[in-house]
């Protein structure tokens, strides 16, 4: 099971050792190209790096939705305020260059995927491509 980024560490082990994963479950985490999926800006990463700590704030308040309660969106926020910028960037990198569409044909196991109705990083619309990408390897 792997959550968000998660997601895409268990999709790449199922890939590189199918022998091994009996099952996925996909929280939040099932792109087929998450930067053609968010609207990523091209230039994300150069805006980024400018102040990771902000960007970090805003992405976690667009994630959060509108059906968050706004304590437990400060909540989050502020705990993903404390991420050291060198490693918020980090992430954003990783998150950026992630294509689920690379490995998906390599992964032979039943997938479950769970995604949330208001994730604009990962949009439902993504999660069901994956699905369908999945489906049509398995046939």
């Amino acid at each position: 099971m792997g959550h968000s980024m998660g997601g895409g560490v268990v999709a790449q082990a199922a890939a590189m050792a199918p022998e091994r994963i009996r099952g996925l479950v996909l929280v939040d985490g099932a792109s087929v190209n998450v930067v053609k999926s968010s609207g990523y800006n091209p230039r994300i990463l150069e805006m980024a790096r400018i102040n990771p700590g902000d960007w970090f704030e805003v992405t976690f308040r667009t994630l959060m939705g509108t059906l968050s309660d706004p304590a437990r969106a400060l909540e989050v926020v502020t705990d993903a305020r404390r991420c050291i910028p060198a490693v918020a960037f980090a992430d954003i990198c990783a998150f950026g260059g992630f294509r689920m569409e690379q490995i998906l044909e390599d992964i032979r196991c039943p997938v479950v995927i769970v995604e949330g109705s208001e994730d604009w990083s990962v949009p439902p619309e993504s999660a069901r491509e994956v699905e369908r990408l999945l489906r049509e390897g398995k046939d």
